[in-house]
């Protein structure tokens, strides 16, 4: 034999060894994505026979396998293989489906519907470790036959440096129907947004809660007594963060004013100025008007805004009680000197929804009212 046969031969034997090296590679691993843990066993449809679930990694499905359907393969839709450590495992009636990320993570349980004879997503649950703070973390369920939400969550609070447990969150959460055949990730991520969202919900309403408290020790109360033809009536009013002329304070991070009035029926009106770094509300409780239409009182509150605003010279705002309805309106004023002002914006477009008798008395009210520019108690 030749050199030139001998190294053809050479050759060809080590292109023989790397391809049988690649194919015992792609066995061995293909014998690895159908190892015990990928693999249950167990009587899932009631027919006291062994049935096959198994989570097949190579193709991103899970498989059922059914005695009453006799063994039939039914599988899931193609799943987003998202972690290594995601897999299967039995539970209590029937198998979970797990995946577990870095800092959170979700299981689906599945259970056998006799009804349907599918097999059935019932119920999702998620977790949270959140950031370093772990601002955020917790746990939540969903129940797919019943619709139940329940939640608890935490939430970091800058202010005392502290995690605060929110309250628990319980709703109605409508998911669409699943069985296993067109079950995919996509349920799990639209249950996790659904939960993120009534997350942010709580933690915004604890916030807001946080920063009325913090402001509470600054506040005026007020409380009026009246009968009519509705029987006794309790007025509260209550101004959170209102001017404090004696301290020059005249902007903060939240001012607000709140009426309640109490009788058979009662109602109550809460108003937070949106702009309470230009400007607070400035209350003035000797200023409440009562009058009486046919029987019944109508109540008119007037607050006004200590500070600066950018649209016109002067600005007051109404809160009326009539009839156990609440009317309210932002008026405001142009002045041409001290004893010439007029309103920007003609008062019947403004008043429609007022009753026409307690619309007429309140337009000449307004009219006497609110001539001079020191009627809006603003400072030059």
């Amino acid at each position: 034999m030749n050199t030139v046969t001998q190294s053809k031969d050479m050759h060809i034997r080590k292109r023989v060894v790397v391809l049988l090296s690649c194919l015992l590679a792609f066995v061995a691993g293909h014998a690895q994505t159908y190892n015990k843990n990928d693999t249950l066993k167990f009587d899932l449809d009631f027919d006291q026979k062994p049935d096959l679930v198994i989570f097949d990694r190579t193709k991103d499905v899970i498989i059922c396998k059914l005695s009453t359907k006799k063994f039939v393969p039914i599988k899931t839709l193609e799943l987003a293989f998202e972690e290594p450590q995601s897999g299967i495992r039995r539970n209590s009636n029937g198998f979970t489906y797990f995946v577990p990320h870095m800092r959170s993570g979700y299981h689906c349980d599945f259970t056998y519907n006799k009804v349907e004879k599918k097999i059935q997503l019932t119920t999702m649950d998620r977790y949270e470790f959140g950031p370093a703070n772990n601002s955020g973390s917790g746990e939540s369920s969903v129940n797919l036959l019943t619709h139940h939400y329940e939640g608890n969550w935490n939430y970091y609070d800058m202010e005392i440096e502290e995690l605060v447990k929110l309250p628990t969150i319980k709703r109605k959460m409508v998911l669409t129907t699943t069985y296993l055949e067109n079950f995919t990730n996509d349920i799990a991520y639209k249950y996790a947004n659904h939960c993120a969202a009534l997350f942010e919900t709580a933690k915004q309403k604890y916030v807001d809660a946080a920063e009325l408290r913090r402001f509470t020790i600054d506040s005026l109360v007020t409380y009026r007594t009246y009968n009519d033809a509705l029987g006794t009536n309790r007025l509260t009013v209550k101004v959170i963060n209102p001017c404090n002329a004696d301290s020059s304070i005249f902007d903060g991070a939240l001012t607000q004013i709140a009426v309640t009035l109490k009788n058979t029926r009662g109602i109550s009106y809460t108003y937070r100025h949106p702009d309470s770094q230009m400007s607070l509300i400035d209350f003035r409780k000797d200023e409440i008007v009562l009058r009486d239409f046919n029987g019944k009182k109508a109540v008119f509150i007037p607050f006004y805004y200590c500070g600066g605003y950018e649209t016109y010279d002067r600005k007051v705002s109404y809160i009326i009680l009539y009839n156990n309805k609440s009317y309210s309106y932002h008026l405001d004023y142009y002045c041409k000197g001290t004893q010439d002002c007029s309103p920007v914006k003609s008062f019947e477009a403004q008043f429609k929804d007022l009753p026409p008798t307690v619309r007429s008395y309140f337009v000449k009210f307004l009219t006497n009212k609110h001539k001079l520019r020191a009627s809006f108690h603003q400072e030059e």
